[in-house]
């Protein structure tokens, strides 16, 4: 029930982020290999993506 619970509230966030795309705004974000350039809502979808795998393997 719990991981139905907190798929739900991803989805929600997910929705949120993706939604709220702008194209003016942009953030450039420093990897080891190189510079990408892309949208704050897509960088903020991919930390939570990452929070979420990182989660379900320390469980």
């Amino acid at each position: 029930m719990k991981k139905i619970i907190g798929f739900i509230l991803i989805g929600i966030a997910a929705l949120i982020l993706i939604l709220n795309v702008g194209f003016t705004d942009g953030v450039t974000v420093n990897l080891l290999l190189g510079k990408i350039h892309t949208a704050k809502s897509i960088v903020m979808l991919a930390s939570i993506a990452l929070g979420v795998a990182i989660g379900l393997l320390m469980k």
